[in-house]
């Protein structure tokens, strides 16, 4: 929110800008981006030279969330000035938005993944892009409930009481939808270890010297 203020000269609102952007609020914004990105790969790296140091390393690892937190909430805000200029209601563009995100951020972690595989991205480096992708996700969906809560909200209460009523309903209702499903797949998946991740390209090259050691004798 500082980096949109000091961006924009204007307090944004909690769920971000909405006034009209010219050309150069888009590169400042790109900038910033750019910027923290840089941060996050330096705390990432003094975080894994520094992983002997139990009093440095807690402060590395809030620093690394914090900018990854940051870098999404920036590509969020970014993302959505651009589907702004098309879709004028609120609702309507944070799902457009949300949903724009999602798959080709779903996909792009695929990738990674299967690169970090092969060997030819590292570990930590797909780490990063994972959590930013992640966060990024997360807060673009939470964004479209919210709005999409407020709008159905607005329509249909017609007093205080009544705006609040509908309001804790229909986050009931959303926590009853979403929370059993997160609660049978997704703390299981969270709560396992990790696989360890093995270097198919190592694995090939010891294979490949395997054999013509064997082929030599």
């Amino acid at each position: 929110q500082t980096v949109l203020f000091c961006i924009l000269g204007r307090v944004p609102t909690k769920k971000g800008d909405f006034g009209k952007h010219e050309r150069s609020d888009f590169g400042l914004l790109f900038s910033a981006i750019v910027i923290t990105t840089v941060l996050l790969v330096i705390t990432n790296k003094a975080f894994t030279v520094c992983q002997d140091i139990p009093w440095w390393k807690h402060k590395l690892v809030f620093q690394k969330h914090y900018l990854a937190f940051t870098v999404a909430w920036l590509f969020l805000s970014f993302s959505r000035w651009c589907v702004q200029r098309v879709v004028i209601d609120k609702t309507l563009m944070f799902i457009t938005n949300a949903a724009g995100l999602s798959i080709p951020l779903v996909f792009m972690g695929i990738l990674i993944n299967f690169l970090c595989d092969d060997g030819w991205l590292s570990e930590n480096s797909a780490t990063l892009f994972i959590s930013c992708a992640a966060l990024c996700i997360g807060l673009g969906w939470e964004k479209a409930f919210a709005s999409s809560i407020d709008t159905i909200n607005n329509v249909s209460g017609k007093s205080t009481g009544a705006n609040v009523a509908v309001e804790i309903l229909l986050c009931l209702g959303l926590c009853l939808l979403l929370l059993p499903g997160w609660r049978t797949f997704v703390v299981p998946k969270a709560a396992s270890p990790l696989p360890r991740r093995s270097d198919k390209r190592a694995t090939d090259d010891t294979l490949k010297c395997t054999g013509e050691a064997n082929s030599g004798h």
